[in-house]
């Protein structure tokens, strides 16, 4: 009786676990883009991913916890579902901010996130309409397209750190929908 109530405690931690996947992945973050500025958006999405990431661990955790005798494997499942939001917090998100910053750091001077694509069509129609005879000119051209250059490298660093991200809920949403099927079934 008391394996049974831990069994249907810990279904309730790993069904949590598995809602807040989808919910923070799929509708937070674009709600937050739909309604807020990109600024306060990404400001928004910074705090509220490191919190998913913490809730993300100790609901799998109180579940590993609760399955580690009865259900074994589940409970390994569990386990890794924890360690993968871990290392999403301390490894992936900080990698994320650090170059989310110096994408920042790198805009051309008076230029919000919200006019990336206008900034890098004016960026282009600056250096394709630059004036080659005055030597200072070529230093703005120059200047012009080491940012551009810059702000390309930063984003497909971004892209490679969003999409392991993505792998990795994926696997957590697999692993979470296979112990909560199993702990259905079983």
């Amino acid at each position: 009786m008391a394996e049974e109530f831990m069994i249907g405690i810990a279904a309730i931690w790993a069904a949590l676990a598995l809602g807040l996947i989808p919910a923070m992945t799929l509708f937070i973050g674009r709600i937050a883009f739909m309604t807020l500025d990109a600024d306060n958006a990404a400001k928004f999405l910074r705090v509220a991913f490191q919190i998913y990431y913490l809730m993300l661990a100790c609901f799998s955790g109180f579940a590993t916890a609760l399955l580690a005798i009865p259900r074994p494997i589940e409970a390994a499942m569990m386990a890794l579902i924890a360690v993968m939001a871990l290392y999403g917090r301390y490894w992936l998100l900080p990698i994320a901010h650090n170059l989310d910053d110096l994408r920042i750091q790198n805009r051309p001077p008076g230029q919000t996130t919200g006019e990336g694509a206008a900034a890098r069509t004016d960026i282009a129609s600056e250096i394709a309409n630059a004036n080659h005879d005055d030597v200072e000119d070529l230093g703005e051209e120059a200047r012009l397209e080491a940012m551009r250059t810059e702000e390309l490298s930063i984003q497909r660093a971004l892209i490679k750190v969003q999409s392991r991200s993505s792998f990795i809920a994926v696997i957590q949403i697999t692993f979470g929908i296979t112990v909560v099927v199993r702990l259905a079934i079983v």
